[in-house]
């Protein structure tokens, strides 16, 4: 009898872990996006998994390079303006009232030409 309690009790905490890995929110290939050149055209487009699709995002706070921009569809595009890095609080949301999911996300804008070496 004790054993299938604690067999019980541990297929029930494997259910509990396995709904939440498949939980609504972005996907790992959105949180990995690549740097930016500055002066190049850039395009990057966001996903979700599970939730109520249509998909939806938002900028949360932070903020892009000049000339970079979010569409409520997810995509990241524009010809960034400014070196630096830039990072900002993204959100997707979808149908299903209350769900939401939000992370930072970090970019860098790499500059075409080498710095010139320190002498």
């Amino acid at each position: 009898m004790r054993f299938f309690r604690v067999s019980s009790v541990l297929a029930l905490l494997a259910a509990v872990f396995a709904a939440s890995a498949a939980a609504f929110g972005f996907t790992d290939e959105a949180l990995l996006p690549p740097d930016l050149q500055l002066g190049a055209p850039y395009s990057f487009q966001l996903s979700a998994r599970s939730g109520c699709p249509p998909y939806y995002y938002e900028q949360q706070s932070g903020y892009f390079p000049g000339g970079v921009g979010l569409n409520r569809d997810g995509l990241i595009s524009g010809t960034p303006q400014l070196g630096g890095s830039y990072q900002v609080w993204l959100a997707v949301k979808n149908q299903c009232p209350g769900d939401s999911s939000e992370r930072p996300s970090s970019r860098r804008l790499r500059s075409p030409f080498p710095l010139p070496a320190e002498r």
